[in-house]
């Protein structure tokens, strides 16, 4: 038997209601965390709500029945804006960056700036999703570039992506740029 299922049978129904209303209520403001149509994240949102949820987890109340699914169920939720705004970034740099190789097939080399690339190469320059600006694009003495979204931090530091202390491997996502690998 699944946990809701056992719940809704032994609960009773003010339990029940107040652990959906709590569901939809973070739901509700998870949503405010991204605005589709001017293609913008607000880390301040989703940080405040992240706060929010890890407060409520602290409480002595937090796995009481009229609490519990809620905050168990709401983990998925949390971290979903930087996770569409990372998936955003990606994607709007690999289609600046298949603009740049067209037009290095093209001329033989990379642009001095974007601003070139529109609308041979592509239609038009999508901004960085994380503040509204354009992407950073500088055009390297070796004949490469440096592609950047200012990541969730929303400083620009560099193009410098910045690894978790613990796996060092792993791009930390909540420091430092989201920057395109760059061709050698």
């Amino acid at each position: 038997m699944q946990l809701e299922t056992l719940f809704v049978a032994i609960c009773p129904g003010g339990w029940w209601d107040d652990n959906k209303c709590r569901i939809a209520e973070i739901f509700s403001q998870s949503l405010t965390a991204v605005n589709p149509q001017s293609r913008l994240v607000f880390p301040k949102v989703d940080f405040d709500l992240q706060h929010g949820v890890d407060q409520a987890r602290t409480k002595w109340d937090a796995n009481a029945p009229w609490k519990i699914l809620a905050n168990v169920g709401v983990g998925p939720i949390t971290h979903a804006a930087r996770r569409y705004a990372d998936a955003q970034v990606w994607v709007d740099e690999a289609r600046i960056a298949c603009a740049l190789e067209r037009y290095r097939l093209a001329h033989g080399v990379y642009p001095g700036s974007l601003d070139a690339l529109v609308p041979a190469c592509i239609d038009e320059l999508p901004h960085d999703i994380m503040n509204g600006a354009p992407y950073h694009y500088q055009l390297r003495p070796d004949g490469a570039f440096a592609l950047y979204s200012v990541g969730w931090n929303q400083i620009d530091d560099c193009g410098k992506v910045v690894y978790k202390t613990d796996s060092p491997k792993q791009i930390d996502y909540e420091r430092g740029d989201l920057a395109w690998p760059t061709p050698k």
